[in-house]
């Protein structure tokens, strides 16, 4: 005999708990070029379906839904650049007075934010 060969590591048992019965629990994750939240929107819109193809016995439930989060963060984002610009304009007229100096600033904030997510997007 050369060598002795056997398995040093047990399967990984695991196993989840949901208001107390036994359940299977299937973790979703991110996709490299793919809209999370497309890719939960389409999860739901199955579920119905292949409720109605498992036993009446067997539920499905969502245990976290990770688009309430980034619908949250998103609609904060948005808000916080609509406020941003809008300070900003309102700042540069009373400092200078100028309404020309104000339709600037105007148009190249948007311009600049646009072009920065145009770019990050092309780059993936």
């Amino acid at each position: 005999d050369i060598a002795n060969i056997s398995s040093l590591y047990e399967d990984e048992k695991q196993s989840a708990l949901y208001e107390g019965k036994e359940g299977v629990l299937l973790e979703l994750g991110k996709i490299t070029n793919y809209n999370t939240l497309e890719m939960i929107k389409n999860v739901k819109n199955a579920l119905p379906i292949l409720e109605k193809q498992i036993p009446k016995d067997i539920s499905i439930n969502v245990l976290y839904d990770k688009s309430l989060n980034i619908q949250k963060h998103l609609s904060q984002v948005i808000f916080d650049m609509v406020l941003g610009i809008f300070l900003t304009l309102v700042i540069v007229f009373l400092f200078l007075r100028n309404l020309s100096a104000t339709l600037i600033a105007c148009i190249a904030i948007p311009t600049s934010i646009i072009s920065t997510f145009f770019i990050i997007d092309l780059l993936g």
